[in-house]
């Protein structure tokens, strides 16, 4: 039976206001994304705006039906940090928090009637890409999680901020080093790589009361992996090249690894080689669910 919404026409798939554009031809506003419980009010981040400073913007839904900047943009305070790379609104639309992986630093934002305007900064100097990824406990609004995929030391990291006496603290950190990441290297057989290419915590959410977390462990994005990355004892790659051979649709392949797979692509003039492409290697990945309760009775984990 088809559905009341899959049978509408695009036209009749009911969206809300206008599309809302970057503020500059580099913006890549969009990047992240998220709005409150009601869904009348949004944020977005465009973290190439200004050589990479970023800036978040918040809209709400005014009384015509359209988007309407709430406030001002919000330009990230420090240079080329990739300021909104992640961001998370809480059920109210009243907090918000955003990352900014380049600079090692999440930023907390509080709503004062008018504007959003910037409560707290946590910067971790030590820890790469942290605040890649960031999610608040949407309801309560006084926990927080952070991802830092590139904390290759520890296979990436995971860190539990909580409201104590006004500011957020980290109550917990959790490292992705004691999960085996597996890469194919034929239908039925593995390597593990070393946990230095896991990427734990590359996406992170938090439930809407802050007693659970989960965490996306993708893996790396590396496309050779010699025998020094991973418990086997070959070198393993997985390079695609496509080109047209003589204006016919054809493809020219080099695989080593797992799965050839073509692909075809041509500019229309005397069959030259247009694009080459290169993909990473296949990896299985994983997604890890933890409690964090309140009593502070945490599940299995390292604990600062």
């Amino acid at each position: 039976m088809t559905s009341t919404f899959e049978s509408r026409t695009q036209a009749e798939s009911d969206q809300i206001g206008q599309e809302i554009y970057g503020r500059n031809n580099t913006s890549q506003f969009g990047y992240s994304v998220d709005m409150n419980f009601d869904g009348d009010r949004i944020v977005g981040g465009g973290i190439e705006y200004d050589s990479y400073r970023g800036y978040i913007a918040v809209y709400d839904l005014n009384s015509s039906g359209q988007w309407q900047l709430y406030g001002s943009y919000i330009n990230g305070p420090i240079a080329a940090s990739k300021f909104g790379f992640s961001v998370s609104m809480d059920y109210d639309g009243l907090r918000i928090l955003v990352g900014a992986p380049d600079g090692k630093s999440v930023y907390v934002y509080d709503d004062n009637g008018t504007n959003f305007v910037l409560s707290q900064t946590i910067t971790r100097s030590s820890i790469p890409s942290f605040g890649y990824s960031v999610s608040i406990a949407a309801d309560k609004s006084d926990r927080f999680v952070v991802g830092a995929p590139d904390n290759t030391s520890v296979g990436g990291s995971v860190h539990v901020y909580e409201l104590s006496g006004g500011s957020f603290t980290q109550s917990y950190v959790d490292y992705g080093n004691t999960i085996s990441n597996r890469v194919p290297t034929g239908a039925n057989s593995y390597v593990t790589l070393n946990t230095q290419f896991n990427r734990y915590g590359h996406s992170v959410c938090m439930a809407a009361f802050g007693e659970h977390y989960i965490v996306g462990m993708p893996g790396t994005r590396k496309h050779n992996y010699p025998s020094s990355d991973h418990s086997g004892s070959s070198n393993y790659s997985s390079i695609y090249y496509a080109t047209l051979i003589n204006g016919a649709n054809q493809t020219t392949t080099y695989s080593y690894g797992y799965n050839n797979v073509p692909f075809y692509h041509f500019d229309g003039s005397g069959g030259r080689p247009y694009h080459q492409w290169r993909f990473p290697q296949f990896q299985v990945g994983y997604v890890r669910v933890k409690k964090c309760p309140r009593d502070g009775n945490w599940s299995t984990g390292p604990v600062t």
